[in-house]
């Protein structure tokens, strides 16, 4: 049984769903708020949640292939051998780093075509 603070739960079959999902929704808001926080400008919740939601999603994808392909494919233990284990966190490493970018990528994009419609509402009503 897991209890935290005042509620305790049986494990059960579902239990490991449960824990896998409340794991991607903390990492989705550690993100969320990471990208709040990191930027000299103000971003809106909305597109840093979205922004976090999309980073989410493409390291749990990454994840599983790279663990998919280095449990069946790889020939990285014969190559390395004792830095096989330096060369696949490195790899992981600069995965992150990509896909952090690519969010902070996104989150830029809404903000810029929030900017524009604001424009455009803003010439349209001024005419």
């Amino acid at each position: 049984q897991v209890t935290v603070f005042i509620w305790t739960w049986q494990m059960n079959e579902f239990t490991g769903a449960f824990l896998y999902l409340l794991g991607m929704v903390g990492l989705t808001l550690l993100l969320t708020s990471f990208y709040m926080v990191m930027p000299v400008g103000k971003i809106s919740f909305r597109h840093a949640l979205i922004g976090s939601l999309a980073v989410v999603i493409l390291w749990e994808l990454i994840r599983h292939l790279l663990v998919w392909y280095f449990s069946t494919l790889s020939m990285i233990n014969l190559i390395y051998v004792s830095l096989a284990t330096t060369i696949v966190a490195l790899l992981f490493l600069e995965m992150a780093a990509i896909i952090l970018l690519f969010g902070a990528q996104l989150i830029a994009e809404y903000e810029r075509l929030d900017e524009v419609d604001d424009e455009d509402l803003d010439i349209g009503f001024n005419t």
